[in-house]
Formats: structure tokens, sequence, C-alpha cells
């Protein structure tokens, strides 16, 4: 025992009975406050650790508040640069895309410098050749590859000759800006002051502003940027807001601008305006070979022959001579194979597909030719199909099927609409125009909010320029002049159909191009 305890124990022998219990008394009082200071101590502690997490959860949401509303007035940005949509031109064209066509371009030399080093692309080639579906293919490679590698980004833009919306340099440079902003964390500066400029309805920017937004994007991402598009040649001459010519001189300027890392292709037919222009800075371009194209044109055929329902009930000797004259007859034009793949869909028998292969028409002209000289043995069919191309070739935005089937039977007058004429089934207007007309699902803006209609359009640029043409068999001729003044005189004939106090509300749904009539 230590002489600190001895003391300690002989203090106590010192003490009376009851001193010593008051002591042990104290002692245990003392422990027991002790104990509430630690337990106090830690509930301080817990409390300080709840108020901290508290305060964490209360800064994360917060910061998420934030970045929501950053991302929210960031996709009111994108919105207000553009409502156009480019991949409406895009997927249709892939979905015309037989599988393994247009393998010969992704392999070439030419695609691959065009992918290392930036620089100008331009392809053309004759009409009909699949230039659009080649171009979609390129679009999709690209797109391959800008989804693995974050350092590298796509924009992309179809000229449409059906499409008036999409012919107008400044909607061309608004789309492009979106795309290359879209998805990016670091929100460039540049739109967001353009933005809050011009947000304002009825205040837009220049061209020359769009321009030098556009450029200080692409200077500014510090990635590989590659920029497409196709069908020059189906902007027009003289389009409403731009002429031609300034398109040019725009994809020029995108073409010289000082850029390392830009990389521009562009497709259109070999037209002097465009070679003018870009011929020099593409060092002539790059022509689409009828050899390349007639493999891709004979996978094309086979398939068609294997896959539709109607042709795959052909004898196989016959799909052989059709498959062996078609690729002969093609000379690199995929929309003259589908216009005689169409035709040899409607024979019977042996005798009619020998028959159709012996006439076979050399162009897309006598293509054409053959088709309405067909459809004008049938005086309905005749009359409908007139006014049909007349309505597609110049309507002011694309229309929907069932208003197509109403414009076949549309005429001005008193009584503009003869309902026993109205057609059971509006995909007649198909079997009535043959190959002259397509049908695609798509999304639009015509009703509304966006939606999925049937829309109806002349099938092929090659189709309304042969219409338009002196070349244009005299019955269905169209100039801009008469199809402007009939679809004008038909609205407001159909609008003042509806001027009747019997009719009631519930009627208006059944007239499809009322809305048409009144917008336009």
């Amino acid at each position: 025992m230590s002489t600190s305890e001895a003391q300690s124990s002989s203090d106590l022998l010192s003490k009376t009975t009851g001193e010593v219990s008051a002591i042990y008394r104290s002692q245990i009082s003392t422990s027991g406050e002790v104990a509430e200071i630690l337990k106090l101590v830690g509930d301080i502690d817990n409390a300080f650790q709840t108020l901290e997490q508290l305060y964490h959860g209360i800064h994360s949401d917060v910061k998420d508040v934030r970045q929501s509303q950053q991302s929210s007035e960031q996709q009111k940005m994108l919105e207000w640069l553009s409502s156009v949509d480019p991949s409406t031109n895009h997927n249709i064209a892939v979905r015309k895309r037989e599988p393994k066509t247009g393998v010969w371009f992704l392999e070439s030399d030419d695609f691959h410098s065009w992918m290392r080093s930036c620089g100008f692309l331009w392809l053309h080639g004759i009409p009909g050749c699949g230039k659009t579906v080649l171009c979609s293919t390129i679009i999709e490679a690209v797109k391959e590859v800008c989804l693995a590698d974050a350092t590298q980004k796509l924009a992309y833009f179809y000229f449409d000759f059906r499409d008036t919306e999409k012919q107008d340099v400044a909607v061309l440079l608004r789309s492009l800006i979106r795309q290359l902003c879209a998805g990016e964390s670091d929100f460039p500066q540049v739109v967001e002051t353009i933005y809050n400029r011009y947000k304002t309805p009825g205040h837009e920017p220049t061209v020359e502003e769009l321009t030098s937004t556009l450029f200080s994007i692409i200077d500014g991402l510090r990635k590989e940027i590659y920029i497409i598009m196709d069908a020059l040649d189906e902007y027009p001459a003289n389009a409403a807001k731009s002429n031609r010519q300034e398109l040019l001189d725009q994809i020029k300027r995108m073409i010289e601008h000082k850029s390392e890392r830009l990389h521009i292709l562009a497709t259109s037919r070999n037209e002097h305006d465009i070679r003018l222009t870009l011929g020099t800075p593409a060092a002539g371009g790059i022509s689409i070979q009828s050899s390349n194209v007639d493999v891709d044109i004979g996978m094309y055929i086979r398939t068609r022959l294997a896959e539709d329902p109607m042709l795959k009930l052909l004898p196989s000797n016959a799909k052989v001579n059709i498959e062996a004259k078609l690729g002969e007859g093609a000379h690199g034009m995929f929309r003259w194979a589908f216009c005689q793949l169409e035709t040899l869909r409607s024979c019977r028998n042996r005798r009619a597909v020998q028959e159709a292969l012996k006439a076979l028409p050399r162009t897309l002209d006598e293509t054409y030719e053959r088709i309405l000289m067909d459809i004008a043995k049938d005086d309905f069919d005749k009359e409908a199909a007139q006014l049909i191309l007349q309505w597609l070739a110049f309507s002011e935005r694309p229309l929907t099927l069932q208003e197509v089937a109403e414009a076949a039977i549309l005429k001005p007058g008193d009584c503009p609409i003869n309902l026993e004429e109205r057609l059971f089934d509006p995909l007649v207007v198909l079997q009535i125009c043959r190959g002259l007309v397509s049908l695609s699902r798509e999304k639009v803006n015509i009703y509304g909010p966006e939606t999925e209609c049937d829309i109806v359009r002349i099938a092929h640029f090659s189709v309304k320029e042969y219409l338009m043409s002196d070349r244009s068999t005299s019955a269905f001729f169209i100039s801009a002049e008469s199809a402007h003044n009939h679809i004008g005189k038909c609205c407001i004939s159909y609008l003042l159909q509806m001027d009747r106090p019997d009719l009631p509300m519930q009627c208006l749904n059944d007239y499809p191009l009322l809305q048409y009539s009144a917008e336009h």
C-alpha cells in the first residue's frame, strides 16, 4: 500500500460513521453529475452532427434547385434558338437505307482523311443517285464516333424542297448553334448574350450576328466539330427569305473560318452556281460514281425482291431477270430503280413482267411520263392527281394524309366539297399518285403541341422539277402561279362553306383542311 493510500485510510478511521457516510454520498453525487454532464455533451455532439447533416442536405437541395433553374433557362435558350428538327429528315433517310450500302464511302481514303483533318468535303452526284441516304449513312457513322469520344461534336442539317421553313440561312445557323450547345456542361456565354438581347418577340438576330455566335462557339468548345449539310441544290435560287447564293456564300465563310478543328461536308448536285462558289475550296469535290452506287443498287433490288409483300411472290427466274435488267439500266440512279420496282409490283403474271422489262424507260423523265400517262387512263385518278400534286408542290407546310385526301376532291367555287366523292380510305392517294408521292410518320407542330402524324410529300426533288418543266406531260404541268392561285381559291371557298348558321360545331372536325385554310 502506498503512503497516500495509507494516509487516506487513516483519515477515514479517524472519522465517525456518519462523517464517512456523508463523504461517500458526496462522491456518489459528484459521479452522477459527471455522468449527466457527459450525457449532455454527447447529446450536444449528436445535435451538431444532425445540424451538419441538415446543412449539407439544404446546401445540396439549393444546389439542385440552382442547377434545375439553370438547366431550365438553358433549355429556354435552346428552344428560342431553333424549333426546326433536322432529325425528321434524317430518320426518314435512315429508314430508306439498305444495310451495308454506302460502306464504299465510309471505307474510302477521302472519308478517313476528312475525319482526321479539318477541311471541306463536297459530294456531288446526278439526280436520284441516293445522295441524301448516303448523307444519312455518313451522319450515323460520325454520330457513333462522337458518342464514343466527348472531345468530338456533330451538327447536321437537311435542306428540303418540300419544307419552306428549311430554306433560310438564319434557320440553318440557329439549328447548328443549338446542336453544338446542347448537352454542354459549360454553356456558351455568347448564346446567353444574344438570347437576352433578342428574346423579346418581334426581335431577331441578323445573319451576321448568328455567324459570329457560331464561330465563337466553334472556337470556344475546343472540340473536333463536324458539320454536315445535305441537298444544297434543294435550296431555291430565290427563296422567300434569302437566295441560294447567300447560302453558298455563308458556307464559304464557314469553310474559310480559321479553325483547326472544323470539318465540313456537303452534298448536292453538281450545279453551276454551287461548283462556282464551293468547287475551289473543295478541290473540285468528289463525284458519286455510278460504279460505286450500282453495287448498292444491286443490294437494294435484291432486298426488295426478297422482302416486298408483292415482289417476293414472283417466280425465282423472274426475280433473276428483274435484278439483271434493273441493275443494267439504273446507271447509278436509286430513284429510277425504285420507280421500276413500283411498276413491277402491279404485274399480275409472268407475261406482264416480261413486257414491263422489255419497255423499261431509259431516264427519270421517261419514267415520270409513263407514270403520269398510266394515271391519266382513269378520269377520277387524273383529276385527283392533278389537284394533289399542286397542293404538295406549293403548300406552305407539310400536309397530313387526311388533308391530302381532302385536297384530292377540293375545287374552288360555291360547293367546293362533294361529300359523295370523298375517299373511303385516305391511303388511296398513294395508289392514285403511284410512286410520285411518299408517306412517312413524322412529329409535327400542326395541331398545337408536337404530335406524330402521317405526312404525305412529293417523293423526290426530281418529281417536282419534272412537273414544273417544259418536259412534263401538258395535262400535269404545274406552275407556281397557277398552283398558288388554285390553293388560295380553294382555301377561301372552304372557309366560306363554314359560314353557315345551321352547321353544328362538332362538324368542324369533319373538314381536315379547315385549319390550313384559316392559317394560310
